[in-house]
């Protein structure tokens, strides 16, 4: 008798893919949706949602950062992190005393999500580079501006130049500072990052357009910032006019 072939094993199959694929597309159309509904567009919602994951990456796994050799932080035992709660100063019910702003005394490790960000903000700003106090400002005049950067020269329009003048104009001596600002879109490293270099771009500009002598040319300074307020339209830059103490 003729003996009967064995069939060879068959490799696995992946028609499971194709709805797997169909699934995620539906899941990524779902929450643009849900993102497209929201009150803010601005990006900082996401950047706060992710904020805490990422800094508890940078610090190992423990809530914060590390300042030193040790954290500041107590170390985690029955709760997996912290509880992040912000007190509602308008609601009188909230001021009664316990173990934290929420109502529960349950004796939980209760922190102020915005002291507690700002914190960790600083602390990352100590690790780039020295920071050092400003003297007290006395007086403070900004320009807001909406119209675009062009990306040559030049890349603001005379208005912004004739502002530029005279602020430098008022700023006489070293007790001065005139600062411009470009707003970033949002939060994000890159938007900052970009913000940073078009404010070196727009003062070098100024600078170069109107021939500023160099010993007024240190007075004068640029930033890049986030715009952090939602319910107000964000200018593209602004130029600050500030007077110190000595």
């Amino acid at each position: 008798m003729v003996k009967k072939k064995k069939t060879p094993p068959a490799a696995p199959s992946k028609a499971y893919l194709i709805s797997f694929g169909d699934t995620m597309t539906a899941l990524l159309a779902f929450f643009i949706v849900i993102n497209s509904l929201a009150r803010e567009q601005t990006g900082a919602n996401l950047y706060t949602g992710t904020g805490s994951f990422v800094n508890a990456m940078n610090a190992s796994g423990l809530p914060g950062r590390f300042e030193t050799k040790g954290s500041k932080n107590v170390f985690q035992k029955s709760e997996a992190g912290p509880l992040y709660v912000v007190d509602d100063r308008m609601k009188k019910e909230l001021q009664k005393p316990g173990n934290g702003p929420d109502k529960a005394g349950n004796a939980l490790r209760v922190i102020d999500r915005e002291r507690d960000m700002l914190r960790r903000f600083l602390i990352e700003m100590q690790e780039m580079g020295d920071i050092k106090a400003l003297p007290q400002t006395t007086g403070n005049v900004v320009f807001d501006f909406f119209e675009p950067i062009e990306k040559t020269s030049p890349l603001v329009s005379d208005n912004v130049m004739d502002v530029f003048r005279q602020a430098l104009s008022r700023a006489t001596s070293t007790n001065y500072q005139v600062d411009i600002v470009v707003w970033a879109s949002n939060p994000g490293i890159t938007a900052w990052t970009k913000a940073t270099h078009e404010s070196i771009a727009v003062k070098d500009d100024l600078i170069d357009r109107l021939g500023v002598p160099d010993r007024v040319r240190s007075i004068v300074t640029s930033t890049g910032r986030p715009w952090l307020f939602s319910d107000e339209k964000r200018p593209r830059f602004s130029i600050s006019v500030r007077k110190f103490t000595r």
